[in-house]
């Protein structure tokens, strides 16, 4: 989508990152979790350290090297428990499955998490035609500057009623503020702005664009706030 900003991070952050990650997927020894991320992004922290800090399973899968096909009857191998990829790719997977109904199944699987992308109606349409009744879908939201920012949880009973799904609410220790044109909270219309003490400590190497992007929160003592540019 654009040259990329080279957004870096600290240990502290990704440790409270993914505290916050196990305890909202209740994470734990006995999960298996499915890595299929790129190595160069942030999704992949998630998947690497959220299995081998809760000594979980991590179980990769090379989907440029391997057929997309035959990650369905590697994951009912493997006993996978959470799959986590972008909707893109969750697509194409269960556009796989579609091919060859009722062939596989995915009783250990507990959790698809999707994130990177927009989670269209669709896609909750499709949750619900190929996994097991006890499988969540997880709606997560958020930009590398901040990790994972926002997280909606759905269950099969889960009824779409607009034409939108949504993102859910801000994960531990975020907040989301709307700001004027003053860089005061607003109510209704403003900048949307994310303020946490784990924000990312700015760009490599690019001081004028970290300073424009990142400052004091404020009435947010100790938090900074992150600027994304968005009304």
């Amino acid at each position: 989508t654009g040259e990329p900003k080279a957004i870096t991070q600290s240990h502290r952050n990704v440790l409270h990152h993914i505290a916050s990650y196990t305890n909202s997927l209740h994470l734990s020894a006995g999960d298996r979790l499915l890595l299929i991320a790129s190595l160069g992004v942030d999704a992949a922290v998630q998947d690497i350290f959220g299995a081998l800090l809760n000594g979980a399973s991590m179980c990769p899968y090379d989907v440029r090297r391997n057929e997309l096909g035959a990650l369905a009857q590697w994951m009912a191998e493997e006993e996978i428990t959470v799959f986590h990829a972008t909707p893109s790719l969750y697509r194409y997977f269960v556009a796989a499955l579609g091919e060859q109904p009722g062939r596989w199944s995915f009783p250990k699987l507990r959790l698809v998490v999707l994130g990177g992308e927009k989670v269209v109606p669709s896609d909750l349409e499709l949750y619900k035609e190929h996994f097991e009744p006890g499988c969540l879908l997880v709606n997560g939201y958020g930009l590398s500057e901040s990790t994972v920012s926002l997280q909606c949880f759905f269950d099969m009973a889960y009824e779409n009623a607009g034409g939108s799904v949504p993102i859910g609410t801000p994960v531990e220790e975020t907040e989301v503020l709307l700001l004027n044109a003053q860089g005061e909270p607003g109510q209704v219309c403003g900048e949307i702005a994310i303020a946490s003490p784990y924000l990312a400590p700015g760009y490599w190497g690019r001081p004028q664009l970290t300073a424009a992007a990142f400052g004091p929160g404020p009435q947010r003592p100790g938090r900074r706030i992150y600027r994304t540019g968005d009304l």
